[in-house]
């Protein structure tokens, strides 16, 4: 079986299921690291870099699951700190000024073929590089 890659192709959990501690999909798979449910591994990925800042291996309380999905949500919902985004995602750049990353393809100006291709192929959510590339 194929492991998901990008959490925007997992399905959403039924009544009973586990969830994606970071996007809330259905959790099909386990971090070996937390123990915890992710959907993907674009959400295994960021839930590492979260406990990156920690030593792994290390026990997960419900309490840093908790803090962490927050954050998730505060980054979702909230004014974006570029330069935060950056740090936590690994993205580096050069040059002065940089246009923020986006998180959305929704944000830029495309083709309408392109747009159109893209809706068809599901690709809503730009990986890190193109979040910074793309604008």
């Amino acid at each position: 079986e194929q492991v998901i890659e990008y959490a925007y192709l997992q399905r959403w959990p039924l009544d009973g299921e586990e969830v994606c501690v970071v996007c809330g999909r259905y959790g099909a798979y386990i971090c070996d690291y937390t123990n915890l449910d992710v959907c993907s591994l674009e959400c295994k990925a960021l839930l590492l870099v979260h406990y990156n800042s920690s030593s792994l291996p290390q026990p997960v309380s419900e309490s840093s699951v908790e803090t962490f999905q927050n954050q998730q949500s505060e980054a979702i919902t909230g004014p974006m700190d570029p330069t935060k985004l950056r740090n936590e995602l690994q993205i580096s750049i050069k040059g002065s000024n940089p246009p923020p990353p986006i998180l959305d393809f929704k944000e830029c100006i495309f083709d309408p073929t392109l747009v159109k291709n893209m809706e068809e192929n599901n690709y809503t959510t730009p990986t890190p590089v193109q979040m910074q590339v793309v604008p």
